[in-house]
């Protein structure tokens, strides 16, 4: 289903942090900047860096970018601080 939504807007909804230091993807540059959620759905920071970073549990209320292949794996990319909500 990720290619059918490449280059949309998508958001997921109650998600939380469970990786901080995915393995980079193949040509990706250290640090890559990105976290995963729940089944490992990365979000990047291609057009946002996310600051304070996060800590495994960080919980969203939701989550909003525009959805890429990159560097071997399917990735979130916010567009702004807005796209990400915290919450339970």
């Amino acid at each position: 289903r990720a290619a059918a939504l490449e280059g949309v807007l998508v958001r997921v909804q109650a998600v939380a942090v469970a990786d901080v230091v995915p393995a980079a993807g193949a040509g990706d540059p250290q640090p890559t900047n990105e976290f995963a959620v729940d089944a490992g759905l990365r979000v990047d920071d291609l057009f946002h860096l996310t600051t304070p970073f996060p800590a495994v549990g960080q919980a969203y209320a939701s989550i909003t970018g525009i959805l890429a292949f990159r560097h071997g794996n399917t990735k979130v990319e916010p567009r702004g601080a807005p796209d990400l909500v915290e919450g339970p």
